[in-house]
Order: C-alpha cells, then structure tokens, then sequence
C-alpha cells in the first residue's frame, strides 16, 4: 500500500503500517476500534485524534501516544491539513457522520463509518454516489452483524437452501432494559431531534441482516410503535427527580444506582470517562446519567414493529423492544421444508427439518462485542486496505437499502400507511 510522501514515520512505526485517524473518541471510537487498533500494533497505528471533548480527546491520545500537534477538537481543523492518515474511523454522534465522511472520501481517505451512515436519506444517498465515483476508496459501514459467527452461519444455511426455499422471517431486537435506559432514555439516543430515529440508529444493523437474508431488495413497510412506558404520567408514586432522592433508590431496576455499578465497564465508563469510583458517583449525583428513567426529557419510541415485504416474495415481521430483560437477538426462518431458530446470547441455531429430527449449531465463539462482530469487522477492515481488491461485505452502497429502510419503518409508524420503497 502506497502512503503519501508527507507522512513522517514515527519512532519504532513500519513503513507500510496502516495509519488511522478517529474521529469520535466516545464508546465506539476509543473503546471498541481503538482497543482494537491496539490488537494490531504490526499493522495498525492510530496517528491522530479528533475529539471535542478534551478529557476523552486526551485520553485516546495517551493510549496510542499521539502528539499534541495531531490532536483536533474538529474535524474541520483536521480536513485542512494535508493527508495525516491512511484512513478515518468516524464514529462521532449520528447527525455528525455525514459530513466528516463526505469530506474524507475527497480528500482521498478511506472510510470506516459507524452506523447510520446519516439521518438524512438525500446525505445517505450522496454518500453511496461518492462511493461509486470515487472506487479506489474503501468505505465500509460498521454493520458488525454481518461478521458476527452466529449471523454468517445463518447466511450459510439460508444459502445452502437447508429448510428449502425461505418463505418468512420473524427477527426480534430484544435491547434490554438497562440498555434502553442509558442510551435512549438518559443518554445521547433519548431526543430524536438531537440524534436520530431509534430504527435508524439502532436497528438498520437488524434491516441490513433482514436483507442479506432475503437476498432481495424490499418492496414495502408497514410499521407501529411508539412510547408506551417512561415519562412522567407512568412514574410511581415514590419517584424523586435525581435517583439519588429516590427511596426505592436499591429496588428500582431503572436506578441508575443498579445500572452504572463500574466505572471500568459499560456502561460505567460512558458516565464515568476517567474510570473512577469518586467521578461515577458524582456524574449520578449531577449528572443527567442520575435522572429518574420517568423524568427526563426523552421522546425516543420505546417498542416498534415492522412488515417488510421483499421482491422475491419472502416477508418478514421485525420487532424492537425496551423491554427485555437480556441484549439479545433472536429469529425464526420458515422455510419450505423447514424452520431455523436461532439465539444470538446462547449462541445456539436449531435446525428443524420436516420430518427428521432437530438439529442444534454452535456457532464459534469470538470474544468481542456484537457476538464476535466488533472483531471480525475491523480484522477485514484491515485486510480490505491491504487489498484493494478483496471483496467486502459492508460497503456503504450496500448498506444504502437498510437505511432506507429503517427510514420508511419510521415513515410509516408516524403516517400510519404502508410505505412503498419507491418512495425512498
């Protein structure tokens, strides 16, 4: 691989060692891809940082001893210099992704984008023409399913027609109660205008596997849902505004007392970026993070429901919901002479053939989040920019459909009408 003339290697870097930037040190960009860039020290070095905030700015810094001089707080500032990097993880807020990604694929950048690719369909759409006329570089969409074991032992069997041809799908994201609370009710994700839909930032992953499924495009959504449970007119008699002056502060399965128990795990570490005990308690004493689930200022919807009609003829019913008690996905394939059941938390796929007895798969396990996803998204990340010409399975023209998706869901939820994809 080719690196620019202005580049500067650094002590003890290889000459062809592949420089990222990360633009968005948060969850996403420090803890998962960062921790991960680590794991490749061979072949991978984050050489700069784009962070507003200076603790989280800083701290991604010192893991991966970036200079000053290559520190931003926006990604404007980093766009003006000449190339620093190979490539830009960009994995800032939802409604920040297009731009820093339009303007890294001009200036010849190659482009690891976390989800949704942006909240707008004409950005989506701009962005996957750019993709198209811009081939040499790689732009790849963070769909961490489709990498996950349990996911591609799906797509194999689904494709080695083991049930018969597939006739429906009953897919369900189960995102947990706890979950549900930090990001959508007291976290980034809990004002729609502020972020974006929660089918669109949270479950275009679960369009996307949909799709990659069916193997065909979708014709039509129909979709309900809405906020059934936490605001003020559901909050119990001893709710208090702050956790801390509530009396059933040990009891209550919302208290932010039960859910950010360490500040060295998530998601502890969202509220706590310095990983400490004192600094957890008094971002829940202060701290939005410390709200009572019933009185905060969210409207994100807290269940949905979609129909999805594919061109092929294959429907499939998609349902998300805050209420569950574990982060889990869980599915049910139909098919012709047959149905797979499948659970992602035990990692198990039931295989019933009409007339024969069932058979169970263990997918591999992989240790890293989204089921091993995380992992296997960045190793090929790693291995398409090595390789031009390797094929990869979450290009942002792929993952164009999904999001167009989700937004018709969204769409039809809120007109109560089927939607056409011909609209999108």
């Amino acid at each position: 691989m080719l690196l620019e003339s202005n580049f500067i290697l650094q002590a003890g870097e290889k000459k062809n060692m592949i420089r990222l930037a990360i633009i968005g040190a948060g969850n996403r960009g420090m803890e998962v891809y960062g921790k991960l860039a680590l794991n490749y020290r061979d072949d991978v070095k984050v050489v700069s940082i784009v962070e507003p905030l200076d603790l989280k700015r800083k701290e991604c810094a010192r893991q991966h001893s970036v200079q000053d001089e290559l520190c931003f707080k926006n990604y404007h500032d980093f766009f003006e210099k000449d190339k620093l990097a190979d490539a830009v993880i960009i994995a800032n807020h939802d409604q920040r992704h297009y731009e820093p990604a339009k303007l890294a694929i001009l200036k010849g950048y190659d482009v690891l984008l976390e989800k949704p690719v942006a909240v707008d369909a004409a950005e989506i759409r701009e962005l996957a023409g750019l993709s198209k006329k811009y081939p040499d570089r790689l732009f790849m969409v963070c769909h961490v399913l489709r990498y996950a074991p349990f996911f591609q032992e799906l797509k194999k069997l689904v494709d080695g027609k083991s049930i018969g041809r597939i006739v429906n799908i009953q897919h369900n994201e189960n995102i947990g109660y706890y979950h549900f609370v930090h990001s959508y009710v007291r976290g980034n994700w809990r004002k729609v205008s502020e972020s974006s839909p929660l089918v669109l930032a949270k479950s275009c992953h679960d369009m996307d596997i949909l799709l990659w499924l069916a193997g065909s495009s979708c014709k039509s959504v129909s979709a309900f849902g809405g906020v059934a449970y936490f605001n003020r007119e559901n909050a119990p008699d001893y709710a208090a505004p702050m956790c801390k002056d509530c009396k059933e502060i040990n009891s209550c399965p919302y208290s932010a007392y039960k859910i950010y128990l360490d500040p060295e795990v998530w998601p502890g570490n969202v509220v706590a970026p310095l990983k400490t005990r004192e600094e957890l308690e008094l971002k829940l004493k202060e701290g939005p993070y410390g709200r009572c689930a019933y009185y905060c200022d969210n409207d994100t919807i807290d269940h949905m429901s979609s129909a999805i009609e594919f061109a092929n003829g294959i429907s499939a019913v998609f349902s998300l919901s805050a209420f569950t008690a574990n982060i889990s996905r869980t599915i049910k394939i139909m098919g012709t002479h047959g149905e797979i059941r499948g659970d992602m938390l035990s990692n198990q796929i039931e295989i019933s053939v009409f007339g024969s007895k069932k058979d169970i798969i263990v997918p591999p396990v992989v240790e890293s989040g989204h089921g091993g996803g995380d992992l296997m998204l960045f190793k090929e990340f790693v291995d398409c920019m090595k390789d031009k010409n390797r094929e990869c399975l979450t290009t942002v023209e792929l993952s164009l459909e999904s999001h167009l998706m989700a937004l018709a869901a969204e769409k039809s939820r809120i007109t109560k009408r089927t939607v056409d994809m011909d609209e999108m």
